[in-house]
């Protein structure tokens, strides 16, 4: 699965130029994969996949969340960001 992901990622490095990651369970039967085209936070707090809940829920989030910047950062996250993904977190 590991090659697979990285290979998929890969292919969609067009959409998002600026960041990856990978996410896999422990038991390895799931496996979360992101490009990341920062528009909006530009830090390294808006990297994908993310965690919450200690490490207990992950999240990869296609797309933004309409007046994410107005919001503020969701308790559930330990990140301090502005990215959608965060943000989704506290939705």
């Amino acid at each position: 699965m590991h090659e697979m992901l990285t290979t998929q990622c890969g292919t969609m490095v067009h959409r998002g130029p600026d960041a990856s990651g990978e996410w896999r369970s422990a038991d390895g039967r799931v496996a979360l994969g992101h490009r990341r085209l920062a528009i909006i936070d530009l830090s390294e707090g808006g990297s994908q996949p993310m965690e919450a809940g200690q490490g207990t829920i992950q999240i990869v989030l296609n797309g933004s969340v309409t007046g994410s910047v107005r919001r503020a950062t969701p308790k559930c996250c330990s990140r301090r960001t502005v990215s959608g993904a965060s943000i989704a977190f506290g939705i």
